[in-house]
């Protein structure tokens, strides 16, 4: 008897025991479950010794999940900011070669308009050339780089960049494989370096002829045309005529150049628009009177004064008025300036009945060396810089200039300056018409 109660004793005790482990059990699932949902709580409860160490352990973890959670929020938002804050497109790859992470510039360069994560990169890119360069550098575990031509389509339609392309596998003990591809689109680089090599051809262009011209004069005068006085008189004459004409080059070519490198310092003071084209009409009078042109002022004295550079500004209207009458037409050529006010804009319209402008030429005539009959503006002494020279003057003064032009019924150049002051804009570099636009 005394045996049994004693196992029932027993018995009870275990049994007792195990509903407690399982109570304590239960409650450390719980606890572990909460903690991998996010809950992070704390449930255990009881005043036992393996309670106590099983909440303060629970306690501790939470306390490191939390502080690893912060952490990788932190590192997060860094890793973020920094690839937002680049210009360089970036895109992180699975060993399968799907995007796991992009930053916005990628975007932009490829004018991608959705989340590509979890694509794969040839097919968000579709670049052959990329794709290729992402294999050799698995492949070959190193970095690959490459500049390559990509056509990429948006809305505006295709365009075509150069993208300089740098791919790397990403290595590191704990990293899982994979590769990062940084982007670098260089089109304005290399559109910039067209430009200066375009630049430099025109102008060795522009000053070997003139030059050429002088000295087979100079050696045929050497050569003894210098004893025949009517012939070394003409010859004496043209190589004058075109030694004038490099010098007019030069000058307009420092013109720009203080232009475009902030150099040049307009002295501001009241301009009166009536005495502006005034002067300029006296200076070309005696072309003016030898082409036979008509001049039409239709600029009220009243006008009020804009704060300009008035020598800059006379320049502006000189070229606009000297253009005009290197290609005035045959019968009855006619050119015409008209000045009103338009909300806080002076403007100021100079329009002719010559020849015109071609459609396919229009967006080009205030670029640097751009002629449209290149010939003729050679006969008539250009420098082919006169109306870039007019647009960096409305620029620098917070203005700009456009044009409207029918061919065959002559065009009208139309200046705006504000009446408030300049408010200097940038000029593009290759002396584009980009702030210029054609209006009727």
């Amino acid at each position: 008897m005394g045996l049994i109660l004693g196992v029932v004793v027993v018995a009870g005790i275990i049994l007792f025991l195990l509903v407690c482990c399982y109570a304590l059990f239960k409650q450390l699932l719980g606890a572990i479950e909460r903690v991998l949902s996010g809950t992070l709580s704390e449930p255990i409860i009881g005043r036992s010794v393996l309670a106590r160490r099983t909440r303060n352990a629970i306690s501790s973890l939470v306390r490191q999940i939390t502080e690893l959670k912060s952490r990788a929020e932190v590192e997060r938002s860094n890793l973020s900011a920094i690839l937002e804050s680049i210009n360089e497109g970036v895109f992180l790859l699975d060993n399968e070669r799907h995007i796991t992470l992009v930053n916005e510039s990628a975007l932009r360069i490829f004018s991608i308009e959705s989340s590509p994560t979890g694509r794969a990169l040839v097919e968000v890119l579709r670049s052959p050339q990329i794709e290729m360069l992402v294999k050799q550098a698995i492949i070959e575990k190193s970095r690959k780089s490459r500049e390559i031509l990509h056509e990429t389509r948006s809305r505006e339609g295709y365009s075509k960049r150069h993208l300089a392309v740098s791919v790397a596998p990403v290595k590191g003990e704990g990293v899982s494989p994979s590769t990062v591809v940084v982007v670098h689109d260089v089109t304005e680089i290399r559109r910039l370096e067209a430009i200066r090599k375009e630049f430099i051809v025109n102008v060795s262009h522009e000053i070997r002829t003139p030059l050429a011209i002088i000295n087979g004069f100079l050696e045929t005068l050497l050569e003894g045309a210098v004893d025949d006085p009517e012939l070394a008189k003409s010859f004496l004459e043209t190589m004058s005529r075109h030694g004038n004409r490099l010098n007019l080059l030069i000058e307009d070519l420092l013109t720009i150049s203080r232009f475009e490198f902030g150099c040049e310092r307009l002295q501001i003071a009241p301009v009166y628009i009536h005495e502006i084209l005034t002067n300029v009409v006296r200076q070309l009078e005696p072309r003016i009177r030898s082409v036979g042109v008509n001049i039409i002022l239709n600029v009220p004295t009243d006008l009020p004064h804009i704060p300009a550079d008035g020598f800059r500004i006379e320049q502006l209207f000189f070229n606009l008025l000297d253009n005009a009458l290197k290609y005035a037409k045959s019968t009855n050529p006619t050119v015409s300036f008209k000045a009103f006010c338009e909300g806080d804009e002076m403007v100021v319209d100079v329009s002719d009945n010559g020849p015109g402008i071609p459609i396919h030429d229009q967006p080009h005539v205030f670029e640097r060396f751009y002629r449209i009959h290149k010939d003729r503006s050679r006969d008539a002494g250009g420098t082919g810089l006169g109306l870039s020279i007019v647009r960096h003057i409305a620029l620098v003064h917070g203005g700009n200039v456009s044009l409207y032009s029918v061919p065959g019924e002559g065009c009208k150049f139309t200046v705006r300056l504000p009446l408030r002051g300049p408010n200097a804009q940038k000029p593009n570099s290759n002396g584009a018409n980009v702030s210029s636009s054609l209006e009727k």
